[in-house]
């Protein structure tokens, strides 16, 4: 996990970095997430994962050892921690959110880069996008115009 501030860990300063400007964000979480982190936030090993905190080494065979704990616990399948990335935004792509804004909650710079990695996740099609038009667009009327010009104005009033 990339961290946004200076770090120092055993006499050595780190300067952590992201990969774009974009990658440097907040982001805003429902009340419901913010208040598990909250309990999380009591556990000194859990804060340091979840928070960044940098308290006593947490070794990645403990944290991998508690990721199956959880899994099983909770009856999920496995999944790489890099795929609650990929699952966020495929969640919030059937939410029907705005493409721009699922770039900005993954720190993308550029809306395409969201389109390219997750296109085949939008499943409109042509035909689906008419009838989307065919709601929104009332049948139109076929006027003759075989009047005189100056018979329009009128014709227009009666309409």
């Amino acid at each position: 996990m990339k961290q946004t501030r200076l770090m120092l860990i055993k006499q050595r300063t780190i300067e952590p970095t992201t990969k774009t400007q974009a990658s440097r964000r907040k982001i805003i979480m429902s009340s419901h997430i913010m208040r598990l982190l909250s309990q999380l936030r009591d556990d000194e090993k859990m804060r340091y994962v979840v928070f960044g905190e940098f308290y006593d080494h947490v070794s990645t065979t403990t944290l991998d050892r508690k990721y199956e704990q959880y899994v099983k616990a909770a009856g999920v399948k496995k999944i790489r921690l890099h795929d609650f990335r990929h699952s966020h935004a495929s969640y919030l792509i059937n939410k029907n959110i705005m493409v721009s804004v699922i770039a900005q909650r993954l720190g993308h710079s550029d809306v395409a880069t969201t389109l390219n990695t997750y296109s085949h996740l939008y499943p409109t099609t042509e035909k689906e996008a008419v009838l989307k038009m065919e709601d929104d667009f009332t049948p139109a009327q076929v006027f003759q115009f075989d009047a005189k010009p100056r018979m329009l104005p009128q014709l227009l009033k009666s309409l």
